[in-house]
């Protein structure tokens, strides 16, 4: 009988370990859920309409820190499969010393790479595979090496998005996006380009269609005056006024509407340039504009604009010193946190437009004054449902009054103007600078080699308790760095909507420019104290700042001789203002060296991932967020008392052994009774016999 059950109990278990082999099924006890997928992530390889294909290759036998990755990778993509539908498949191909495996991973561009091994106090180079490729359809794309402490769900959700938007959107599509080209049979007797552009885009419409499975439809129009008064009623199309020899007045329409469902774009092909000019798009630019339209409505491309006129820090710069000995800034750090999952452009407003591609902004460091016209597209860009980042500066050193090397020190306002702008938003920047009894700590060593801790007040720490844990910018970040901050506070009538993004603590001043030293040991903390906020997001209602105005006009001047443009004489086009929008959103960050290299380094990685949460958001992918906080495991330490920690440091030198000491007597005290009572036990027992 119990050898009948033994056999019963080995059937169970070798049954049981079968079915595990085939189930996959963990508890996720982690803090932020990091090994468990978001929903994002579910839903987006839930509904895979094309098969795809994950093929990963490694090495066998990685080295530290690698040896984890092939089991780390296998539970991820199996947690995929589960939650997807028939079209995921994955591989993983193990290749041995020989490079021997199933698949050659150079057919995918997968190629060795060096890492670093650790073994026996040496340290060797060992050359290994950590690729994976991505097949979706006839699109293959990969990533040819996985970098270490990388957030595999965030890298592959990305990488599967980046693949499937276009061809999931355009086979989802219930009707072919129209194309429709419009031009007023009049334009015609002004040039002869104009006659070409109905075959010309036809001819275009058909190339791309190869590229977007057959979904788009051509068709054209020649405009006449009921055709204009439809056009500029739904599509807001810019009309041209074209004065005949009598000098009467024509209307004209030149554009491409652009129609996805209720959704709609306009591409004019006659445009004035910011000196009044008047210029024909070209072929190549039609394309460009089509194509940047239709991804757009279709969201397989999203571009981040950034601003590089009115004096900004320049998107490509290598770090160098300023006539005054100062260090420039450079934002090489943020040109690389945006083209990780996006694609950057530059804006320049001197051309007079923002490209309608272009869904979020970046302002960084603006140092001349924007015009009206400037201020008029920034305005309208915000009043259109799109985004804009804006890291300012309100106080700069004033080089005229100013001799560092004397320690003479003065400052003035930028003259940027956006003061009036921004305060119709909602959103006043004061003239002054913030400083922070909890602030960073600069550590050093004199000439003697002692080490001195010098306060940097004006370069506050914000921890989680100053911090809005209800947006979702916030997420996974536990501690920031700021410095050279400024006071903003929302003031009435649009104050509704603003948020707080972060503050100081209660131990915080205000400097104002006469008073402002940053020079560590010049400042003395203030007597009154309070909390201020140093960073705002304001995402809603906006009403513009031209509302009730006219629009500014164009720039203008004299054309130059050698300048190459196709022009047409008295066309004049009209403009109108966008009052008021329930959507559009505008993060405003006090000081432009939130987004330079100095805080965005290696050495403060919630800043980076402050940055990033930033980008996400304004650019309408706060699933983004939610995987990436994920990764997040900074812990920063809690400040304590003096007292406190006094008594945790002697209390493990010497209170820790006399615990010991004292546990180790009461053990032998007990000891010695135990043994008392056995002895009187066996004393009992003689006595008897």
């Amino acid at each position: 009988m119990n050898k009948l059950r033994y056999i019963l109990y080995v059937v169970a278990i070798i049954l049981l370990n079968i079915v595990a082999t085939t189930l996959f099924f963990r508890i996720d006890l982690t803090e932020n859920r990091s090994y468990s997928l978001s929903d994002a992530s579910k839903e987006l390889v839930k509904n895979l309409e094309e098969p795809l294909t994950i093929k990963v290759f490694l090495s066998q036998n990685l080295p530290v820190p690698y040896n984890t990755l092939e089991r780390d990778i296998r539970d991820i993509l199996m947690e995929y499969k589960l939650k997807a539908n028939k079209h995921f498949n994955y591989t993983i191909d193990l290749i041995d010393k020989e490079n021997r495996g199933n698949i050659s991973p150079e057919t995918y561009n997968i190629y060795p790479v060096n890492i670093q091994n650790i073994e026996q106090d040496e340290v060797k180079v060992v050359s290994a595979y950590i690729g994976i490729a991505f097949i979706h359809g006839d699109l293959v794309d990969t990533i040819p090496a996985i970098q270490y402490n990388q957030n595999l769900e965030l890298l592959l959700t990305n990488k599967i998005r980046t693949l499937t938007e276009k061809s999931t959107s355009l086979l989802g599509l219930e009707d072919n996006i129209k194309i429709k080209l419009y031009i007023s049979p009049i334009l015609y007797r002004l040039t002869d380009e104009l006659a070409k552009y109905k075959d010309l885009v036809k001819e275009l419409v058909s190339e791309m269609n190869s590229e977007y499975f057959n979904r788009l439809d051509y068709e054209f129009i020649e405009a006449d005056e009921n055709d204009i008064t439809s056009t500029k009623d739904n599509y807001s199309v810019t009309t041209l006024n074209l004065e005949d020899e009598n000098g009467e007045v024509t209307r004209a329409i030149s554009s491409i509407i652009i129609k996805n469902g209720k959704e709609s774009e306009v591409l004019d092909l006659i445009n004035q340039d910011i000196f009044g000019r008047t210029v024909i798009s070209n072929g190549d630019e039609i394309r460009d504009n089509i194509k940047s339209s239709v991804n757009k409505m279709i969201g397989s491309s999203t571009k981040i604009g950034y601003l590089v006129s009115n004096g900004t820090i320049p998107m490509n710069q290598n770090q160098m010193m300023s006539f005054t000995g100062q260090q420039e800034p450079t934002i090489n750090n943020l040109s690389s946190i945006i083209t990780q999952d996006y694609s950057m452009a530059a804006v320049d407003l001197s051309k007079g437009v923002i490209n309608s591609d272009i869904k979020t902004l970046i302002i960084a460091r603006p140092t001349t004054k924007f015009s009206n016209r400037e201020l008029f597209l920034l305005d309208q860009f915000l009043l259109k449902g799109n985004s804009i980042l804006l890291a300012m500066d309100q106080l700069t050193m004033d080089m005229e009054k100013s001799n560092p090397n004397y320690g003479i020190e003065a400052y003035k306002e930028v003259d940027h103007g956006l003061l009036d702008l921004l305060k119709n938003y909602g959103i006043e920047v004061h003239n002054n600078m913030v400083m922070d009894q909890k602030s960073f700590k600069q550590v050093q060593r004199d000439a003697s080699g002692s080490i001195i801790e010098s306060q940097i007040y004006f370069a506050p720490l914000i921890q989680k308790e100053n911090m809005n844990r209800d947006l979702p910018i916030i997420d996974g970040v536990n501690e920031l760095i700021t410095f050279r901050m400024a006071q903003l506070s929302a003031v009435a009538p649009e104050k509704q909507g603003i948020e707080t993004i972060f503050t100081t603590t209660n131990n915080g001043w205000l400097v104002d420019k006469e008073s402002l030293s940053l020079n560590p040991s010049r400042i003395v903390p203030g007597s009154e104290k309070d909390k201020y906020s140093i960073a705002l997001l304001k995402d809603g209602h906006f009403t513009s700042f031209f509302k009730d105005k006219p629009v500014p006009p164009k720039q203008t001047q004299e054309e130059s001789e050698d300048q190459d443009v196709n022009e047409i004489v008295g066309i004049e086009g009209k403009e109108s203002v966008i009052p008021q929008s329930n959507s559009g959103k505008l993060v405003v960050l006090s000081s432009s060296d939130m987004v330079t290299d100095s805080i965005l380094s290696k050495n403060y990685n919630s800043n980076i991932v402050f940055t990033q949460n930033i980008l996400d958001y304004l650019s309408g992918r706060e699933d983004y967020i939610e995987m990436r906080s994920k990764g997040v495991l900074n812990r920063p330490m809690v400040e304590t008392t003096i007292l406190k920690r006094n008594f945790i440091k002697y209390f493990n030198i010497v209170g820790l052994p006399i615990l010991v000491a004292v546990a180790g007597l009461i053990s032998y005290l007990l000891w010695l009774q135990k043994k008392k009572r056995i002895y009187h036990l066996f004393m009992e027992d003689n006595n008897e016999k």
